[in-house]
């Protein structure tokens, strides 16, 4: 499925512009896509491998009447850059090698995920320096308590698991077997981080 991005900053890169659209399909978890955005032009086009999973997001975001009448109807507003983005079903069918493309991704994501499985024996003294065990973990902010500046804690969970540092995302395991399980770990981007304590 192709969803046409209307009302972008001519200026926007296609980086720009699928860096934030990474973090809003992500909430919907979809993971798998691409961007075209051309270069000096205020739009681009969102390509989908599955089409229920484009459904989805058009349902919550996009926009089924045109113009500004249409926007208002838009469950879910999106803006970029401070402009009000117009998202809406392509009139065009996505290109097939690209639909391609994304099938081979989802699958490559898919046995990466299957093959981790890191246990004492297998992981070797260079992971193990990217391999963090921990008890409780805390996601939260620095903020002035008085006039201190502290770490204030907006979640905290008392499980055990690990931190693993790879080279795009910090997966947290909370899975404690030897076989991992999807449901039991998170992937952050470091590109959704502010900062890190440890």
């Amino acid at each position: 499925m192709e969803v046409f991005v209307r009302n972008l900053q001519q200026e926007a890169t296609e980086k720009q512009v699928r860096q934030y659209f990474r973090l809003i399909l992500a909430e919907l978890g979809i993971n798998v896509f691409h961007c075209q955005k051309p270069r000096n032009k205020g739009y681009a086009k969102i390509t989908l491998l599955d089409p229920r999973s484009g459904q989805r997001f058009l349902d919550i975001h996009g926009q089924l009447i045109p113009g500004s009448q249409g926007f208002r109807t838009v469950k879910k507003k999106l803006y970029h850059m401070t402009r009000p983005l117009n998202c809406s079903l392509s009139n065009t069918a996505p290109d097939e090698y690209i639909l391609k493309s994304l099938d081979r991704e989802k699958t490559e994501r898919i046995q990466a995920k299957r093959s981790y499985a890191p246990t004492a024996s297998v992981i070797s003294e260079k992971q193990s320096r990217r391999i963090f065990d921990f008890n409780i973990l805390y996601c939260g902010g620095m903020d002035y308590v008085g006039s201190d500046l502290a770490f204030v804690p907006y979640y905290g969970k008392a499980r055990s698991g690990r931190l693993v540092f790879g080279r795009h995302f910090v997966l947290v395991d909370f899975s404690t077997s030897v076989v991992a399980s999807l449901a039991q770990q998170m992937e952050i981007p470091y590109s959704s981080i502010q900062s890190l304590i440890m």
